[in-house]
């Protein structure tokens, strides 16, 4: 293969095809993305009344319910940010479909935890009876949601 030069790169355009696994290229390409701000992407779907691809409403993250108000008030009569870790689980619940799921740390930051309080609010949640909680060394602990009887 013939090396590439500064002059090729610049010509290439219509009718001409550069490889884009050329090093310098990539190195190029990474430069670029380097310095400039991320280039925005925008969701599309299809309209069938135009037939056209229009911009999509963003999806807004919701909780799923039914939350039994009963497990709420529970949770929320314990101290601290353990209220907050309850929605979160919830959340996490409701997009697991009601398997056993892993505490992440996107469900953390939405709903403005700091580790350690998670960790409070998990065993609190725990000792009151209303999470089961498998833990392993260097995982995040596994969280099953228990059913809060009458």
């Amino acid at each position: 293969m013939a090396r590439l030069r500064r002059h090729d790169v610049r010509q290439a355009g219509a009718g001409r095809c550069v490889e884009l696994s050329h090093p310098y290229i990539l190195l190029n390409i990474y430069m670029y993305m380097s310095s400039h701000p991320p280039i925005p992407v925008k969701r599309l779907q299809y309209e069938a009344s135009s037939g056209r691809l229009v911009a999509a409403p963003d999806k807004t993250p919701f909780i799923r319910g039914p939350i039994p108000l009963r497990w709420l008030g529970k949770a929320a009569a314990l101290p601290g940010k353990t209220l907050n870790v309850a929605l979160a689980l919830w959340w996490l619940h409701g997009m697991s479909n009601g398997e056993p799921f892993k505490l992440t740390g996107a469900a953390l930051k939405h709903l403005n935890i700091e580790r350690n309080a998670a960790s409070a609010g998990l065993a609190r949640l725990e000792r009151a009876g209303l999470i089961a909680v498998q833990r392993r060394p260097g995982q995040r602990p596994t969280v099953s949601i228990v059913a809060c009887g009458g």
